[in-house]
């Protein structure tokens, strides 16, 4: 069975292109390829780990739900969202645990984009 390659990690590694706003050992923040609103962006732990460990890691989700705050307040200073998808039916469309911010715009209620 070929191995999957996982795109956030490529992109959190150097590997792939993106445009990167923070990064440190840990973590990696850089744009969302998609573009529903203005400002979408991902907080990505390194370590591919899935999204219950990430929110499960209080150590590492708290350094990235600060990190995200910071960044939300600096790049959408009108407000923003923050969310996880969660399996399938949360339209999960990646196993490596990351956090969404979007913003740059009124988004309206929950998922009216």
């Amino acid at each position: 069975m070929k191995d999957t390659i996982c795109i956030l990690c490529e992109v959190a590694h150097g590997r792939s292109p993106g445009k990167i706003h923070y990064q440190d050992t840990e973590i990696s923040v850089f744009d969302n390829v998609l573009d529903w609103a203005p400002v979408m962006i991902l907080f990505v732990p390194k370590a591919h780990i899935s999204q219950s460990q990430l929110w499960q890691d209080k150590k590492l989700f708290n350094k990235i739900s600060a990190l995200a705050v910071d960044i939300g307040r600096e790049m959408c200073p009108n407000g923003y969202r923050l969310l996880s998808n969660f399996g399938n039916d949360g339209l999960q469309t990646q196993e490596h645990g990351h956090l969404h911010l979007i913003g740059g715009k009124r988004l309206g209620f929950y998922v009216d984009f």
